[in-house]
């Protein structure tokens, strides 16, 4: 993790994680078991749990890789707890301001099948329970789930969740190059690949 944030107030602001222009300059071998809750391979370039108001703004977040079968990757994300296949992230409730940020070149080889939040590879995720969250003017480019496997892999530029009333405004997000080379594992649920996610709020 590039930046984490647990607790308190904070401003995450003009700070450049990785490097956009080049691959694998933040790179993650580490293995992924399910069978234990918590157990699991993941790169983020800003993270943030705290339940107090946060503004992430004008950062550059790229280059960052994981490799391995069961691994995550994403730019910024929002959210307390992490997931498998069966156990779901837990929404934040305080109020988070994420403008003006460029997440650009992440890459994973991950098979990782889970519907839970986030995508295998993910530009921006933000799951929230607060109603006034702003997710403006960002630049995400070139998310790439490049595994070729078997699998039924989600591959997301933005993603917004919520709970409840939450949810907030999402605008002005220019969002391109999403790219799944994950051929499928079934007819049932196929690789997926979404410039923005939404679900479960109200946003504008």
């Amino acid at each position: 993790v590039g930046i984490e944030t647990v607790a308190g107030y904070c401003n995450i602001n003009n700070n450049t994680i990785g490097d956009p222009t080049t691959t694998n300059n933040i790179y993650n071998q580490g293995t992924y078991d399910q069978s234990f809750t918590y157990n699991q391979s993941y790169i983020y370039g800003i993270w943030n749990t705290s339940s107090s108001d946060v503004t992430i703004n004008n950062n550059t977040v790229g280059g960052l890789t994981t490799s391995t079968a069961y691994s995550f990757v994403c730019g910024i994300r929002v959210g307390q707890a992490e997931n498998t296949p069966s156990v779901a992230t837990t929404p934040v409730s305080a109020k988070n301001t994420i403008t003006n940020n460029t997440v650009k070149n992440l890459y994973t080889s991950s098979a990782s099948q889970t519907y839970a939040l986030p995508g295998a590879g993910t530009g921006i995720m933000i799951y929230s329970s607060n109603s006034n969250n702003l997710v403006d003017n960002n630049a995400i480019v070139s998310i790439n789930c490049n595994g070729a496997a078997a699998a039924n892999v989600r591959c997301i530029g933005l993603s917004v969740d919520a709970t409840g009333t939450g949810g907030g405004t999402v605008s002005r997000n220019k969002i391109y190059s999403i790219t799944n080379s994950n051929t499928g594992a079934s007819t049932t649920y196929n690789p997926q690949s979404y410039g923005i996610l939404t679900g479960y709020l109200n946003i504008t």
